[in-house]
């Protein structure tokens, strides 16, 4: 009886001690960084770490020409990312959900603008104290694989460069499942000039069946995985977890192709466009079911 009443007494005291106030994030509220333009913005070259060679013999490696075979790219955005917990300024965000979209051109001249998307969570979100209102800048990133620019570039470009098919980008946010984008900052800039007139309102909702097979990637499905600190924050799944499509935010809707402009690539998967973004139309031997044959049998006879 005793010491049924000393842990009640306990419990009780536990719950009643001060919660530490001020360390999570309760509310968000997310924009492109402050002054952004888009001579800010650019697709960066990325080799992976060379460190990783020291793993295999030479006479393992099967050397392949040309430096473009290896070459990631890299597309960094920063954000606003202004939290507050209460009436005091918090030190992380907990998690955060960010959707990417970025335009690039594609084809031998640059002329085949493609929308891509990547859903990304990101955790543990450091934030700075010495903030002003307008919050804590936090990159957000997503990468291209070697083989994915050589898709967007095409089969005509032997060494493929994205350098400068940069056309545009956008980040739309959720915190605790509800959209937390500043709604007085336009979420999406517009880099290439030739799009300027094409992609208004937004752009970035609209969302096509022509799958061009080009797929962005966090960083944790990258060979930089383990290096993401301190540009980037950690992500959820991070490095070395079980993959699973669904929690890496792939999907087969993952790339589309702007309406009005022509795609890379011939695949197509049928689906419900969301009509509600405003984009103009000109810019962009078989087994058997029952597994085997059925043996007859055979009906004795009585004697008689």
């Amino acid at each position: 009886m005793i010491k049924k009443l000393f842990t009640s007494l306990l419990v009780a005291a536990l719950c009643s001690l001060p919660v530490v106030s001020g360390q999570s994030a309760e509310s968000v509220r997310v924009s492109l960084k402050k002054g952004l333009s888009a001579g800010d913005m650019e697709v960066t070259r990325v080799m992976p770490p060379g460190t990783t060679g020291a793993f295999y013999n030479s006479k393992d490696v099967k050397m392949l020409k040309g430096e473009h075979v290896y070459a990631w790219h890299l597309v960094r955005i920063p954000l606003q990312v202004a939290a507050r917990a209460g009436s005091d300024k918090p030190m992380f965000v907990d998690e955060l959900d960010v959707k990417v979209h970025v335009v690039m051109m594609g084809g031998k001249g640059a002329d085949k603008p493609l929308l891509l998307t990547k859903d990304i969570t990101y955790v543990d979100i450091p934030l700075e104290s010495t903030a002003n209102d307008d919050g804590t800048v936090v990159n957000v990133g997503v990468f291209l694989s070697p083989t994915d620019a050589m898709r967007i570039c095409g089969p005509d470009v032997k060494n493929p460069e994205l350098a400068k098919r940069l056309g545009a980008v956008a980040v739309t946010a959720r915190f605790k499942g509800v959209a937390c984008n500043n709604t007085s900052a336009n979420p999406g800039l517009v880099i290439a000039r030739d799009l300027k007139d094409k992609l208004t309102g937004s752009w970035w909702k609209k969302e096509d069946a022509d799958n061009a097979g080009v797929v962005l990637k966090s960083i944790a499905e990258t060979p930089f995985a383990p290096y993401y600190s301190p540009v980037f924050p950690a992500t959820r799944p991070m490095y070395g977890a079980e993959f699973s499509p669904a929690a890496a935010g792939i999907s087969a809707m993952g790339t589309t192709t702007i309406p009005g402009a022509p795609a890379i690539g011939t695949s197509s998967v049928d689906t419900t466009t969301d009509t509600s973004a405003d984009m103009p139309t000109d810019a962009i031997e078989e087994p058997s079911s029952t597994g085997g044959k059925k043996k007859k049998g055979k009906k004795g006879k009585r004697n008689r």
